[in-house]
């Protein structure tokens, strides 16, 4: 699958956990590669590491099929984090 810039898209995409427990969490998933699924923000599990991948959500289980979505990349300059809210946006 490829992006809208015609780049390959990681096959271990998840939704990144919004329970993040200190800054360096935070970091890690700010600095990952992000892209726009449905309304969903979603990272590598490979970037940001196995222990924040398993507090992450699976597409399927939010009720998304990868299959049948368009995938886009967030430029890095347009990611967020509302740490009052605690979710990711772009």
């Amino acid at each position: 699958m490829l992006d809208q810039y015609e780049q390959p898209i990681p096959d271990d995409l998840i939704i990144p956990p919004n329970e993040v427990y200190d800054e360096e969490e935070i970091d890690t998933i700010m600095s990952a590669d992000w892209y726009v699924v449905d309304i969903f923000i979603a990272v590598s599990c490979g970037e940001i590491g196995p222990e924040l991948a398993e507090r992450g959500t699976e597409f399927e289980d939010a009720g998304v099929d990868l299959a049948g979505e368009e995938v886009l990349y967030v430029q890095d300059i347009l990611h967020r984090y509302d740490e009052i809210l605690g979710f990711y946006h772009a």
